[in-house]
């Protein structure tokens, strides 16, 4: 198993950091800082937080001890009422949680998929708050992977998360090609020849992994590409995993992000099982160190849900600061409420 954006050129690249770091008399090296760019880290790099997310997870950590008066009286009252809710299912941010993840972190992860996707279905029984998108990702793929013969299919160019993941779970990657000459569109004529090709060496395709918007190509797909790719899978039986961890990062005139989820809702494509993925480390949150995600689930028979949740289990739950970052980044101030226009 290889994962190149934490591989032997990073490990490199801190080494070269740290001798420059340790040598009092200047760099080693015809430069003086190594700047990391093999994993988007925007606060690394001197992005800022946002002033609403920390302020929420201020007034949770200090809680309502000895000697918290000062600091939540400093902080806006709309962020303190928003720790408040959640510390009233928490109690604190040294507790473990529900091994799905706040209730209410769920809750607004649902009203946002509600709004979002126009619907009415969205509960917070389908949502997994998870340590970051990447969990959540290997959680699916740990569920759908049986052995060597199970194929998944991944985009390629790709984030090697799924090709690492995969082959750590004894799977097999089956690669579909983008195609750069289209703006790194997805054609679903190529996705069925690696499908065919797949199968014919006896591999069972379990899963087609899309990301939307592209990483690392930055393609968004429109609404009929999403909708032929479902027809497609619902033709070939195949499960669609949707990581959509960039879906505001979109920024060509005329493009908008649509989701899978609320595709397959307005196309009523109920035979296609949809594990949607989204984190706290993108977008224009950024809080890579938080480590907050979620999975949700559309169209999943109970019983595979259980063994999400059995698997949540073994670890607990995910760390609930990542959890209250999600919930400020679904639910963020609205007007009238005092880190309204701050934020």
């Amino acid at each position: 198993m290889s994962y190149a954006v934490r591989g032997p050129i990073v490990e490199k690249a801190q080494k070269m950091a740290a001798a420059i770091a340790a040598d009092g008399a200047g760099s080693p090296f015809p430069f003086s800082s190594v700047i990391f760019c093999n994993i988007g880290n925007p606060q690394q790099l001197g992005q800022q937080p946002l002033s609403f997310v920390r302020h929420v997870i201020a007034a949770s950590v200090i809680g309502k001890g000895p000697g918290s008066e000062a600091v939540r009286a400093a902080l806006p009252a709309d962020a303190v009422a928003r720790a408040d809710r959640y510390l009233a299912e928490a109690r604190s941010v040294g507790a473990y949680t529900a091994s799905q993840g706040l209730a209410t972190v769920r809750q607004d992860v649902a009203s946002f998929l509600r709004q979002r996707d126009g619907d009415n279905v969205a509960s917070p029984d389908n949502v997994h708050l998870t340590d970051g998108a990447s969990v959540g990702v290997k959680a699916v793929l740990s569920v759908l992977i049986r052995d060597a013969d199970d194929g998944i299919m991944i985009p390629i160019p790709q984030y090697p998360l799924y090709s690492a993941s995969i082959a750590m779970l004894g799977g097999s990657a089956v690669n579909y090609y983008l195609d750069e000459e289209k703006g790194w569109s997805l054609s679903v004529d190529e996705v069925d020849r690696a499908y065919e090709e797949a199968t014919a060496r006896g591999v069972t395709v379990r899963a087609i992994a899309v990301i939307n918007p592209g990483n690392p190509t930055g393609q968004v797909l429109d609404r009929a590409n999403i909708s032929a790719l479902l027809e497609w899978a619902s033709r070939r039986q195949v499960a669609v995993l949707a990581d959509e961890v960039y879906q505001v990062n979109v920024y060509e005139e005329g493009r908008e992000f649509v989701s899978f989820r609320r595709v397959a809702l307005e196309d009523k494509c109920t035979d296609v099982p949809l594990f949607s993925f989204h984190s706290t480390s993108k977008g224009v949150i950024g809080e890579c160190g938080l480590r907050g995600g979620y999975l949700d689930v559309l169209n999943v028979h109970e019983s595979v849900e259980a063994e999400l949740r059995k698997l949540s289990s073994v670890s607990l739950c995910s760390n609930l600061v990542g959890q209250l970052a999600v919930g400020c980044m679904v639910r963020p101030p609205v007007q009238g409420e005092e880190s309204y226009e701050s934020y």
